[in-house]
């Protein structure tokens, strides 16, 4: 009888170390390190367990990225979005409880504080959510949704996703007017800057009129100088 007690509490016991082991084994691979360019962020993630691809982790230690336009730096315990790609997707609410911040400044523009960020393994931003929040690009105020540097997009090196104001005028008086915003402004136009070319486009409906004309001209797409310089061509709308 006590030889059966006795293996029943090293069963017990056996079970209990096996336990132990296990949680210690999975809190232990749920610290990993990520790159950030030159940049190690040690991280500690549960999800990280069952999902390596993508998953969410929370930051320990404070951490700086420095990116070529700005810095954006971590704080402790900040929440963000990670994985095998060593790319870094910062969500709003890590600026809006304080855990984040940044000095980023992008062609000029001051970003605001709330937005969301993606960045690749190389610091390298590759699309910044500013949520509509109100931007001055080159002496504008425009309501911004999204800056994109992804470079497939039509080749530009930055597409700005913008809900337009009712008019825009060109450094040669060309008048710029979006149709589509006579129901609603909230209609989105896409301008791309294409730096090594010193070129802006926007590729959505406009209504232009040049300083000679007397009638507004209808484009799919117009062609200007950066900084809302003088007007090019454009692509009529037929």
């Amino acid at each position: 009888m006590k030889r059966i007690f006795d293996l029943s509490i090293i069963k017990s016991k056996f079970f209990i170390v096996m336990m132990i082991a296990i949680v210690a084994f999975h809190l232990m691979i749920s610290f990993t390190v990520i790159r950030s360019n030159d940049t190690r962020i040690p991280v500690f993630s549960f999800e990280r367990i069952v999902e390596r691809n993508i998953y969410y982790a929370r930051v320990l230690g404070s951490h700086v990225l420095k990116t070529e336009h700005g810095q954006i730096r971590l704080g402790h315990f900040s929440r963000i979005t990670t994985g095998s790609g060593g790319g870094i997707n910062i969500d709003r609410e890590n600026f809006e409880n304080g855990r984040v911040s940044h000095n980023l400044v992008i062609e000029g523009m001051t970003i605001p504080q709330n937005v969301s960020i993606f960045i690749d393994a190389n610091a390298q931003i590759l699309i910044l959510d500013n949520y509509d929040q109100e931007i001055i690009l080159s002496g504008i105020s425009l309501g911004i949704r999204v800056l994109d540097f992804i470079r497939h997009v039509n080749e530009a090196d930055m597409l700005v996703r913008f809900i337009p104001p009712d008019h825009i005028t060109l450094a040669d008086h060309t008048q710029i007017y979006f149709p589509l915003g006579v129901i609603g402004n909230w209609f989105l136009r896409s301008l791309f800057i294409y730096k090594k070319d010193g070129l802006w486009v926007i590729r959505d409906l406009t209504a232009v009129k040049r300083p000679s004309e007397t009638e507004f001209t209808r484009y799919r797409s117009i062609t200007f100088r950066p900084d809302w310089g003088e007007f090019i061509e454009g692509d009529l709308f037929e």
